[in-house]
């Protein structure tokens, strides 16, 4: 074995604490990666869901003149306006958990659960 291939295998020998060190800055990068990314879309969510609650705006009724006498909610207006506000709810609060408390499962949960949630949610609404 020449003097090369000793010192190599020498250096080999000594690299587990900096393999190890990789491995860990490795892992947290992507947990980094995975939490930011999850904060990210639930912000991202919740802006669409604050700009689908502006739409929502009350019926009215006018006079001859064309003044507004009275704005008013519909049953399903009002149920969309109910639905939405629970999401926006359910958004806001996941985020300041994980940011504040550092417990990103509900984060996580956001998007499996309005997907499923806001697919039936939309149908109907759509089909009215």
């Amino acid at each position: 074995m020449n003097s090369l291939q000793v010192k190599l295998a020498e250096k080999i020998s000594t690299i587990a604490p900096a393999v190890e060190a990789d491995v860990i800055d490795a892992l947290v990068n992507r947990e980094l990666t995975k939490r930011s990314t999850a904060v990210v879309q639930a912000m991202d969510a919740l802006g669409k869901l604050e700009g689908e609650m502006n739409k929502v705006r009350p019926d009215k009724t006018f006079d001859s003149k064309g003044e507004v006498i009275s704005e008013f909610f519909t049953k399903v207006k009002l149920e969309e306006k109910n639905k939405l506000q629970q999401k926006i709810d359910r958004h806001t609060k996941a985020i300041t958990k994980a940011l504040e408390k550092g417990d990103f499962g509900d984060v996580y949960n956001l998007k499996s659960g309005d997907n499923q949630k806001s697919g039936g949610d939309e149908t109907p609404a759509e089909a009215v």
